[in-house]
């Protein structure tokens, strides 16, 4: 019997950004004049698409959703159980498997940051090998590969930690159309061989894989990219931040990608091209990227528009963006714990070199601008992150705290100041930051000590 009617927002998720990849894919590199033609056709396309998503809510049985543990112990079985189409609800817990996902499913995690896939230090935690799979809501660690998309088209993987895999946080083996969006990727790609070798990875690679979307993920920690474009090409990379590896990306033989809207922050190297990889499109037409080694000017040189956020001087930055950020794109992701911190950044200067200390318990930056004009900065802080009982805010050594604004609410500090335009470092130093190791830790480690010290105590006692 049928399910009363209701929305399922994973399912009318999933056919939303399925709408969505199905729109570029379809539309890139299209001349203007055929997309006017085709946009009745897409707004059809759209339409149906969410009336067959209600339609399929309204039909679907109760035994299309499988819980684990609570009907099958482990994620695989119930993988192996399921019709195609089902969904599968995981409870927070570390299932230590790698997993083979042969048909349509939807694998739901209860919380990202507790429902926790342990690939055991061997292949891939999440093998997928059939079309039009959907991962969400996972910490997908400790493998080769945390996902491996392999021939598979029309997958989704959202809202997951992907951490300390060895070789890459997510893998794309001549696999299309398919979308990566909101994850947390860190700190993959490090490991050592039995025979003592290393090996190193990325972030997210792709490998003959064209037409997929990647957008709004934190790339952190990845030993050698961000992400790795190897012979894959028409793919859309957009609003994501790339902090601290060897390179942001790297593109070997990658043609026809398109690069805009995303933060590049504290990496060595932002851009490496290998092979033919020159007809790649790094910006939207009008706004490229924010890069965080970018201190060139919003003046209006070049006869361009002056004070419009985007940088005229200095082009093409790293002789690809002819459109370059001078604030970041958003807000900056402070990555600590695998919990993610968002840190806002407005300014009518260049601001360049963002950086948290945390044991200096400070947010540094270098702000830069037109000689004889006025400069400001708003910066929102989590109080998670930094709080200030008094805050300090240095301009080149300066304390400039005395004719900051500072205004605080339950969750956030924002700190305003002004200064004529010239070249500064700016320290924003509070009093407190959050702690290296998390309260849970930090609680058991607590606990462990005041043990040790009562046994001491005790055996002392005695003799």
């Amino acid at each position: 019997m049928p399910v009363p009617f209701r929305i399922n927002s994973v399912k009318f998720d999933v056919v939303y950004v399925r709408a969505k990849i199905f729109i570029y894919n379809f539309l890139v590199n299209r001349k203007p004049d055929i997309m006017k033609r085709l946009f009745v056709i897409l707004l059809i396309f759209l339409f149906l698409s969410c009336f067959l998503t209600f339609v399929m809510v309204w039909t679907i049985a109760e035994d299309a959703t499988i819980r684990v543990p609570e009907e099958y112990p482990t994620i695989q079985e119930a993988i192996i159980a399921a019709d195609p189409g089902s969904t599968i609800l995981v409870s927070n817990g570390i299932y230590r498997e790698n997993l083979i996902i042969d048909k349509t499913l939807t694998l739901v995690g209860e919380d990202k940051l507790l429902t926790i896939i342990d690939g055991n230090a061997t292949g891939a935690a999440v093998h997928i090998k059939a079309d039009m799979v959907t991962v969400k809501g996972f910490n997908i660690r400790n493998s080769k590969q945390g996902v491996y998309i392999d021939h598979s088209n029309g997958s989704i993987i959202i809202n997951n930690v992907i951490t300390s895999n060895w070789y890459s946080g997510i893998f794309l083996n001549e696999s299309s159309f398919n979308f990566i969006r909101n994850n947390l990727i860190l700190n993959n790609g490090f490991a050592s061989t039995p025979a003592g070798g290393l090996v190193v990875g990325d972030g997210v690679e792709l490998l003959l894989s064209n037409g997929n979307i990647i957008n709004d993920n934190v790339l952190a920690g990845n030993i050698v990219c961000g992400i790795a474009l190897d012979h894959s090409n028409d793919n859309l990379i957009v609003n994501n931040t790339f902090e601290a590896s060897v390179w942001s990306i790297l593109l070997n033989d990658a043609q026809n990608n398109t690069i805009h809207h995303n933060n590049f922050i504290s990496i060595r190297d932002h851009v490496e091209m290998i092979g033919y990889s020159l007809s790649n499109m790094w910006d939207d037409g009008s706004v490229g990227n924010y890069w965080d080694d970018y201190v060139g000017l919003d003046d209006g040189s070049g006869g361009r528009v002056a004070g419009d956020g985007i940088g005229d001087t200095d082009l093409p930055h790293l002789g690809v963006d002819n459109y370059p950020l001078i604030n970041p794109w958003g807000s900056i992701p402070i990555i600590w714990g695998n919990v993610e911190y968002p840190l806002t950044l407005i300014s009518n200067s260049t601001v360049s070199a963002i950086r948290f200390l945390q044991l200096d318990k400070k947010l540094i930056f270098d702000v830069t601008g037109s000689p004889d004009t006025v400069g400001f900065c708003n910066v929102t802080i989590p109080k998670a992150l930094i709080r200030g009982n008094p805050w300090t805010v240095l301009l080149n050594n300066t304390d400039v705290t005395a004719q900051t604004t500072i205004c605080e609410n339950e969750t956030h500090t924002i700190i305003y100041f002004t200064y004529n335009h010239s070249t500064y470092h700016v320290q924003i130093i509070g009093t407190w930051a959050i702690p290296e190791f998390s309260s849970a830790t930090i609680l058991t480690l607590l606990m462990l000590t005041t043990t040790l010290i009562a046994m001491h105590t005790l055996r002392k006692k005695k003799t």
